[in-house]
């Protein structure tokens, strides 16, 4: 079974006073509230960063997915999009001079791949990546 998965990435502060108060999650999956991608990809992909243990993650929560994801998502048709909100503590500094991390950076690759293949597994059919 075929399919595609589109995933619209972008990185923002953790903390963004004019938009909401606290801390965003580190991951920050959005799939237009379920619309854009079959049910429980999202669910799933904040499963699987739980499960990794190091980071935080929610589905659906601030960022459910804007114009790209409700645009072009199609899950009916198999074309699944997924909009991703990392927090940019995990890979550089958030204040000046926004030097990236090399170490932070490093760490987190790993997982991002390990998510990715996941996607894909699950819109190609195969089994969920651990």
């Amino acid at each position: 079974m075929g399919g595609a998965l589109l995933w619209d990435a972008h990185s923002i502060r953790s903390r963004v006073p004019r938009l909401f108060n606290g801390v965003l999650p580190d991951f920050n999956w959005g799939t237009g509230g379920g619309s854009s991608a079959a049910p429980g990809l999202a669910e799933n992909l904040a499963r699987i960063v739980h499960l990794d243990g190091r980071y935080s993650a929610v589905a659906n929560g601030r960022f459910t997915g804007g114009y790209i994801t409700r645009q072009y998502g199609r899950p009916e048709q198999n074309v699944h999009a997924v909009q991703l909100e990392l927090s940019q503590r995990n890979y550089m500094e958030e204040q000046m001079p926004y030097r990236y991390d090399d170490d932070r950076a490093e760490m987190i690759q790993p997982l991002l791949q390990n998510l990715i293949r996941a996607a894909l597994d699950f819109v190609t059919g195969e089994e969920w990546s651990k």
